[in-house]
């Protein structure tokens, strides 16, 4: 079964995925309420397992090839929203609006109790279990932003990016503050841009 879902996240696009649901959920009933889950805010026009899944076929039109361990990453990154939901009034959309404050932290932190048969190694679990952690992590373009990544392979901070852009086009697109993750995202995804900004950080250590 395992083999057959990972086919799907890697070569399938949503509705194909979509399909195939009832073998996802059997196999990890961590996402059962995923399903069908109504995220009630603006930005998010999916359900939450909607949502996971155009993630994670949004990342083969990215500019980063991306590991397997990305891809289930993508498929489980909001897992956390189920349980960390909130609501208040928004006078800026005049409605009420769901919010999802520490929901990476809580997301890998269900994900470490949950068995996860497609981590073939130690390495691999950390791996998908940061991918986790960090999806939603802000960043601008100033090099600063990379110190918080600098003990980190570049290959694992520009698939995280990767995976930041794919999440960021699984939004209701076209508002600005979404469209502003998806290219600062890809500027980060840029070898030339990560070397500038690492040249400036070697020549002004101060900057902030």
């Amino acid at each position: 079964m395992i083999e057959k879902l990972e086919k799907l996240i890697i070569n399938g696009n949503p509705e194909e995925i979509l399909e195939h649901t009832s073998d996802f959920t059997k196999m990890f009933p961590i996402l059962e309420k995923a399903v069908g889950f109504d995220q009630e805010n603006w930005s998010h026009p999916y359900t939450l397992w909607e949502h996971c899944v155009r993630v994670c076929a949004a990342l083969n039109e990215g500019l980063t090839d991306v590991s397997v361990i990305c891809r289930w990453a993508a498929i489980f990154h909001d897992i956390g929203k189920i349980y960390t939901k909130t609501k208040s009034f928004s006078e800026k959309h005049n409605s009420i609006q769901a919010h999802y404050y520490d929901h990476p932290a809580k997301s890998r932190e269900l994900m470490e109790k949950t068995e996860l048969p497609f981590c073939k190694t130690p390495a691999d679990r950390e791996l998908f279990l940061w991918f986790v952690e960090h999806h939603d992590d802000r960043i601008s373009e100033r090099p600063k932003n990379l110190r918080p990544y600098l003990d980190i392979p570049r290959t694992q901070f520009k698939e995280l990016m990767a995976l930041e852009v794919a999440d960021a086009k699984a939004h209701l697109r076209g508002a600005e503050v979404i469209e502003k993750r998806i290219t600062v995202c890809e500027y980060w995804q840029n070898e030339a841009n990560i070397n500038e900004a690492l040249e400036i950080m070697r020549m002004y250590p101060e900057d902030i």
